[in-house]
């Protein structure tokens, strides 16, 4: 008989596995982006750690966490998107938050739509998956539900139990235990072979059932070899024994679940074991003592980070003079990309932040004078300035030039808005075709803007 759980070598190894750091933090889609590096900077930092070391579950986690922080620059979530890229699992995760995350119709079909892409991308490996989105969104439609039987069918032939499960389920003729049991013999017979040659543990778990009394014992072994270490396993070679009628061993396994470090209670009430770990555990660095840190150990982009907390008027640190102070200490020593983020989060910053930066800077010149050294993006940014703050006909014609200039360097940003000026007229004659013909080319870059933009273009002209 299977003696476990051996506690004493359990509780031991358990201890070490923690102590390596190696343990992947417990965070839902929906916690994920809510996260706080003022609430929760340990969570914070594990996703972090895990994710530069390459873990599948954190990259998707950070790019996921990323992508929801308006602060998260365009190269930033690019580094991310290619990070998780190349991984099946990777992407498998992310589009299963990004499923989670969908609250409305709209977002749920963009959902469902990145899935299938995913699944071309990684073909079987992400057929249960995408099965089970269409279940909870398309099931009904007759064509959607052919597909889900094909892709069970096929990551079934792969061994895939959870798989085999759903399909037998899907199958039956009702929810009654009799139609359920009739329907998962016939899939039993379809998959034997296969769950006797490449099961896993829940391929086994299904097959245990329909075994002679001489092979039972065997499968139970291999099931035990492949479980992990969690109350959902246990509890299904649990309920597997009642099948077979044996209550020492639902007994015994009941026992293991039991056993589990923290019991039922914390699932039930959906805690994490960081959540409680981090109880009464003191408060978290706020705003001004992370700022206060980071000046102290003279820390590399520290300004921009502090920018970044203090100019932001809706988080809780917003402190517009403390904002323009960490803006000029960088425009002091900015070049080339320092000097495109200056420039950028000075034309975006709250009016309060600009007017005292304003009191000590002559933007303008500053902004002319690196547009006038010929690169794109300074040439965009200063565009932009000078259109949000026109006051005469010169000021939006000068805009307009500058935005050509560098739409016709190749900026894709700069492509969109002069399309934007060309089709409305903003500062130069209204001119559709060549205003759709810059939206085009921005679009052929992958400008997300584009294509919406060359349709409302188009309506504005009735056509």
């Amino acid at each position: 008989m299977n003696d476990a759980p051996r506690k004493g070598p359990a509780d031991l190894w358990a201890r070490n596995y923690a102590a390596t750091g190696h343990v992947a933090a417990q965070v839902s889609a929906s916690d994920i982006v809510t996260l706080s590096p003022f609430r929760s900077p340990e969570i914070l930092a594990k996703i972090q750690t895990q994710a530069l070391q390459g873990r599948t579950q954190a990259r998707a986690e950070l790019a996921q966490l990323m992508q929801s922080n308006p602060l998260t620059s365009e190269a930033a979530l690019r580094l991310w998107a290619k990070r998780i890229s190349p991984s099946d699992k990777a992407l498998e995760t992310f589009v299963r938050m990004e499923m989670e995350l969908a609250r409305t119709p709209a977002e749920r079909a963009l959902a469902i739509e990145f899935f299938r892409r995913v699944y071309l991308n990684n073909g079987v490996t992400s057929a249960l998956d995408l099965s089970v989105a269409l279940l909870e969104d398309q099931a009904r439609e007759p064509e959607v539900a052919k597909d889900i039987i094909k892709m069970l069918t096929i990551a079934g032939n792969r061994g895939e139990g959870a798989s085999i499960r759903l399909k037998s389920r899907l199958l039956a003729k009702s929810t009654s235990p009799e139609d359920y049991a009739a329907s998962a013999a016939i899939i039993y017979d379809e998959f034997k072979d296969v769950i006797e040659e490449r099961g896993d543990f829940l391929g086994l778990i299904f097959a245990i059932p329909f075994l002679p009394e001489s092979r039972v014992d065997d499968y139970f072994d291999r099931a035990a070899s492949l479980m992990g270490c969690e109350n959902k396993d246990a509890d299904e070679m649990g309920d597997a024994y009642a099948l077979r009628q044996d209550p020492q061993m639902v007994y015994h396994w009941r026992n293991v679940v039991l056993d589990f470090d923290g019991g039922h209670l914390l699932s039930k009430l959906k805690l994490t074991d960081n959540q409680v770990d981090l109880f009464d555990a003191g408060s978290a660095p706020n705003v001004r003592q992370v700022v206060a840190r980071n000046l102290t150990e003279g820390e590399p982009n520290a300004d921009m980070r502090r920018y970044r907390l203090t100019g932001n008027p809706d988080l809780p640190g917003f402190d517009a003079r403390a904002a323009a102070h960490h803006l000029m200490s960088i425009l002091n020593v900015a070049r080339d990309e320092e000097l495109i983020w200056v420039m950028s989060s000075y034309r975006t910053a709250h009016k309060d932040v600009r007017a005292l930066v304003d009191q000590r800077w002559d933007m303008t010149a500053v902004l002319r004078n690196a547009a006038n050294a010929g690169d794109n993006r300074t040439r965009f940014e200063y565009a932009m300035y000078l259109r949000d703050n026109a006051k005469t006909p010169d000021d939006l014609s000068q805009s307009t030039q500058w935005l050509k200039k560098a739409a016709e360097g190749g900026y894709d940003d700069a492509m969109v808005e002069l399309g934007f000026a060309l089709g409305f007229g903003l500062g130069t004659q209204s001119n559709k075709s060549a205003a759709l013909d810059w939206l085009a080319r921005a679009e052929s870059l992958g400008h997300p803007r584009a294509a919406g933009l060359a349709q409302l273009i188009g309506a504005f002209y009735g056509k």
